[in-house]
């Protein structure tokens, strides 16, 4: 069994993290708020399906190996960043050249791009990789008789679906909004926000990368 310690830490980081705001959950409620809760939970399963990923990759010891090589760290970052660029760059337009008379939100937003979106907030950001890296092992106990990976999979999994949970009560409040605003310039406000969000997570992952 895990000690009680252990898990009262899991507990506080787990929500230490919750309440920690970030430009993942700034872009969810964008998103949520204009388009609508099932928009809003394409978005929260792509971050969770990048979450699941790293979590597995932790676990597994490959989280590590990405992270000390330079070039591939570089290389994941450059691709991951170019990937937000293009969202932003696609939102940037949609916010500019949408039409005020008819902005159609409902059809916006598939769910290919919004899973896609989503996964690649965290899939392609070494910042993320390292912050797995650097957290889940603090929890695995080499005393206990399970496997420590598996003890990773366990703390991490455990983690990733609170988050998936918060983001999903976060896309439900904040879609409520969208009922009670119907303006169009809402709507084209709502694209410029999102296309900045999208460019300060490239900003952030490459000055992370490369500073």
């Amino acid at each position: 069994m895990f000690d009680a310690d252990s898990l009262a830490l899991f507990a506080l980081t787990a929500a230490s993290l919750i309440l920690t705001p970030g430009p993942a959950k700034l872009l969810l409620l964008s998103i949520s708020a204009s388009r609508g809760f099932p928009a809003g939970m394409r978005l929260a399963l792509g971050i969770f399906l990048s979450d699941a990923i790293h979590v597995t990759l932790v676990a597994l010891g490959l989280g590590t190996l990405i992270i000390a090589n330079g070039n591939l760290r570089v290389a994941i970052a450059v691709l991951g960043a170019a990937c937000l660029a293009y969202f932003a760059y696609l939102y940037a337009k949609k916010a500019i050249r949408g039409s005020l008379a008819n902005p159609r939100p409902e059809r916006v937003g598939s769910d290919t791009e919004l899973i896609s979106m989503g996964l690649l907030l965290n899939l392609f950001n070494p910042l993320a990789m390292a912050f797995y890296v650097g957290l889940l092992p603090q929890f695995a106990d080499p005393t206990l008789s399970i496997p420590a990976p598996i003890q990773l999979a366990i703390y991490g999994g455990a983690l990733v679906a609170i988050f998936l949970a918060v983001h999903t009560i976060l896309a439900l409040l904040a879609s409520t909004f969208k009922r009670t605003t119907v303006s169009p310039l809402w709507f084209r406000a709502s694209y410029a926000l999102a296309a900045a969000v999208l460019l300060w997570l490239c900003a952030r992952m490459l000055i992370g990368t490369f500073a």
